[in-house]
């Protein structure tokens, strides 16, 4: 499992570690267009956080600097030992199956799926499984790829599909969703959607760099303007659905 997903999602290796330790003032970087700092900032200050794919701890530093007590997950055991001075405790595992993982019931506040059910065998699973984990009024965040973005629309009109290290073409990915797929992947987990955001990448691709991305004066205004666009306009030009949910 990565550390959060990859490439313009979130990157997943190990020279992604933190360059902070447990006891530095200074954070890693978080694009505050990111789903990484969305998630942090709707997870909020002094929750107790169980962190499936925790990854190298980039979310949990966040999370810890915010007075959370985070517990992760992480299969790989180099970014396990990376996250392990921004969390409780890190557990390696596969997070497919939670149930033999002896976390406490009743426990957690939130339970966060950062870039990771897409890399599950079976998301559906997994994601039902943390109900006897969370408190009558936890949360789950998660955020998933949107496959209908509009660079992938294009690729494939073109006949063109190629796994890429990072991405929405993530070689790793092993279970792709839209907006719709999304919506159910959540409800047949019991689950009900109380905020629904997004992440944009039209700012990201190449022809924008090259142009209007060169422009000093206009990176924050035209991320602003992709973020409220994909907003708008979730199935073509959202490159991540964030959800947040609680319990039905």
């Amino acid at each position: 499992m990565a550390l959060h997903g990859k490439g313009p999602l979130m990157t997943g290796k190990a020279s992604d570690t933190p360059a902070v330790s447990s006891g530095d003032a200074a954070l890693p970087p978080l694009d505050p267009w990111g789903a990484r700092a969305k998630l942090v900032r709707l997870i909020g200050a002094n929750q107790i956080v169980l962190d499936v794919g925790c990854g190298a701890g980039w979310i949990a530093a966040h999370l810890k600097a915010q007075g959370c007590r985070v517990t992760g997950i992480e299969i790989d055991p180099e970014l396990a030992a990376a996250a392990r001075p921004f969390c409780e405790r890190v557990i390696v595992a596969d997070a497919d199956n939670l149930a033999e993982l002896g976390l406490p019931e009743n426990h957690f506040e939130v339970v966060l799926f950062a870039d990771v059910l897409e890399h599950l065998v079976d998301p559906w699973h997994t994601l039902r499984s943390v109900r006897p984990y969370l408190r009558p009024t936890g949360r789950v965040l998660l955020s998933l790829p949107n496959f209908a973005n509009y660079s992938i629309r294009w690729a494939l009109l073109r006949g063109q599909f190629r796994y890429q290290e990072s991405g929405l073409f993530d070689r790793d990915h092993l279970r792709f969703f839209t907006r719709e797929t999304a919506l159910e992947l959540v409800t047949q987990a019991g689950l009900q959607i109380i905020r629904w955001e997004t992440t944009a990448n039209l700012t990201q691709s190449r022809p924008f760099r090259a142009t209007l991305g060169r422009l000093p004066w206009g990176q924050n205004f035209f991320r602003a303007v992709d973020d409220r666009l994909a907003a708008w306009f979730p199935t073509l030009l959202a490159c991540q659905f964030i959800l947040e949910c609680r319990l039905r």
